[in-house]
């Protein structure tokens, strides 16, 4: 029904898996949005090309915004995605 949108922010960086794993990563923000499924999205990507072209477009436009939105989260000025 629906789609998250999960973007994971270190501001401080992050050391490694390893380091993750130790717990030395101090400071993580989340951002969690939900994008409506709907039929503007269902189609059949490998035989349409006018739907694969449409959803190229959708789906940089989410990754576009998604940079904006971690830049934002790591900068700590995320009152624009709350």
């Amino acid at each position: 029904h629906s789609i998250l949108n999960v973007t994971i922010a270190y501001p401080k960086g992050i050391s490694g898996f390893w380091g993750f794993c130790c717990g030395n990563i101090r400071e993580v923000r989340v951002s969690v949005t939900e994008i409506p499924l709907n039929k503007d999205l269902i189609g059949d990507y490998e035989h349409d090309s006018d739907f694969r072209k449409h959803f190229q477009d959708w789906i940089n436009a989410v990754w576009t915004e998604k940079d904006k939105k971690l830049d934002h989260l790591i900068s700590g000025d995320n009152h624009q995605y709350r």
